[in-house]
């Protein structure tokens, strides 16, 4: 048998019309030109975020302290200490407040008697005296807790005026002093 060969542009328009039955397109449509070529791009950088102020630090400590969270409330306190702002101030103290929430008394009050002598006025420093009165009175100390009960006081009067002289005359009737207590 004789085989019949076809001519060569009937053999390439045979595959091109098997391609396109495929779904493929014929090369000759797809090349492209240099001009078309997306160009390569670099990696692109990432969008620089803010650092986060004191301000921040202090909002996430007093949500951790809020919740319970000890070790992340006294790790912001912490970072939100590390300036010379009011705000680190109050870091400071509110450190020193975890702590005796947390039940480390002797850090709590290494931590006051540090703030109190770096910061020994203003609003703070009073919180601070009213903070280690109750740590005093916690350890069994009930004259350095009546001190700080005074020192408060002598900050200037207060709503709360009335409850610490309360809980001054407590601390001295538990020490067996009914005489100071009653006055």
């Amino acid at each position: 048998m004789r085989k019949r060969l076809l001519p060569a542009g009937a053999a390439l328009l045979a595959l091109a019309g098997a391609l396109w039955a495929c779904g493929a397109q014929p090369a000759a449509t797809v090349s492209a030109t240099p001009s078309e070529t997306p160009l390569p791009t670099g990696t692109p950088l990432p969008t620089p975020t803010p650092t986060p102020s004191a301000a921040d630090h202090f909002a996430r400590g007093e949500a951790a302290f809020f919740n319970g969270d000890w070790d992340a409330a006294l790790a912001s306190f912490a970072t939100a200490s590390s300036g010379e702002s009011e705000v680190a101030a109050r870091a400071q103290l509110q450190s020193a407040a975890v702590l005796f929430e947390a039940g480390r008394l002797d850090e709590a009050r290494s931590a006051l008697d540090f703030f109190l002598v770096a910061h020994p006025e203003g609003p703070d420093a009073a919180r601070a005296y009213l903070l280690r009165a109750r740590l005093r009175r916690a350890q069994a100390d009930p004259f350095g807790a009546v001190d700080d009960y005074d020192a408060y006081l002598a900050m200037g009067p207060g709503v709360i005026d009335a409850y610490v002289h309360e809980w001054a005359g407590d601390v001295l009737w538990n020490a067996g002093q009914a005489g100071p207590a009653a006055a």
